[in-house]
């Protein structure tokens, strides 16, 4: 399986998909929530990437890191504005994800947001 040699565990691959069952039997069975891949995504940046909001509500219920980092210090919310996932966002920032977080380039949430298709206000 491609994912799991790119670093991917199969709670990544399934919140990438969005398959919150799958989530569910995997955190249920033991998964690591906080595993990275090689760029240092973990699940969370995964369902953020694809606007995935059943499955971040399922791994913010399990207690994810809400200021995990990965590659370039990027966390989920900054993930998530980039792509312009409003619901993903409103969902990180009800958890208390840090909205003033800066990637390694210095540049907050707001900064990376794509504005075609959120206004900035949705991340705070």
């Amino acid at each position: 399986m491609k994912g799991l040699q790119d670093g991917h565990t199969p709670l990544d691959i399934a919140a990438l998909h969005g398959q919150p069952s799958a989530v569910k039997a995997r955190l249920k069975a033991g998964a690591n929530i906080h595993a990275g891949n090689r760029k240092g995504l973990s699940a969370p940046h995964d369902a953020a990437n694809n606007g995935q909001v059943e499955t971040i509500e399922i791994l913010i219920s399990a207690s994810i890191d809400c200021e995990a980092k990965a590659k370039k210090a990027m966390t989920a919310l900054h993930i998530a504005a980039i792509r312009g996932q409003c619901e993903v966002i409103a969902s990180l920032c009800n958890a208390r994800a840090n909205a003033k977080a800066k990637t390694d380039e210095g540049r907050k949430p707001i900064e990376l947001a794509n504005t075609k298709n959120m206004p900035h206000s949705s991340i705070y």
